[in-house]
């Protein structure tokens, strides 16, 4: 995937921070369809989902996660961050300033204004799963030593948080993706 990608639009957020869900799913899943994502399968997908790694499912992954991150907002800050300026995980991915520095987050990550950026976001969170999950063969490896995009992402330490949203997100898919 380049980056800017090709041929897709950005997005943008409200004043108070919200994204569109269909916006956020159309972007995602126009960024999987140039992803490497695209066809592959994790040896734990079915648990979340990914049956054969079609552009539909990831999308419907990554949506899922970023409800449960953000719940689609860029300003949203970990709970656990707040009272620590310049420190934390912030935006739509929850991602912290300098993730993926060297490799996938060149360019996307390296300020907070980066990552609340959401398009700037969206190409990050596709970028960031695509990386760690291609890299493992697996979304989590379900205890440490964390594999996967667990490596980055706290929701799939402890993947309910993440599960819980599919509904949520194929309900949305069946709304604003192509069948």
């Amino acid at each position: 995937m380049t980056n800017p990608p090709d041929g897709i639009p950005p997005i943008t957020a409200a004043p108070d921070g919200s994204v569109d869900v269909g916006a956020y799913m159309k972007r995602t899943f126009a960024l999987l369809g140039q992803s490497k994502l695209k066809g592959f399968k994790p040896k734990d997908g079915d648990d979340f989902g990914i049956a054969q790694g079609t552009t539909r499912e990831w999308t419907i992954l990554l949506t899922a996660n970023t409800k449960q991150e953000s719940d689609f907002n860029t300003k949203e800050v970990s709970d656990q961050d707040k009272g620590f300026p310049g420190g934390g995980s912030f935006g739509l991915g929850q991602m912290s300033p300098g993730d993926g520095k060297g490799s996938w987050g060149d360019g996307l990550t390296e300020t907070v204004a980066d990552i609340e950026d959401p398009s700037k976001a969206t190409i990050a969170i596709v970028k960031a799963h695509e990386f760690y999950i291609l890299e493992d063969g697996v979304i989590t490896s379900g205890s440490p030593p964390w594999k996967g995009i667990a490596r980055l992402n706290g929701s799939y330490r402890r993947p309910q948080e993440t599960t819980q949203h599919l509904d949520f997100a194929r309900k949305s898919a069946d709304k604003y993706l192509p069948k």
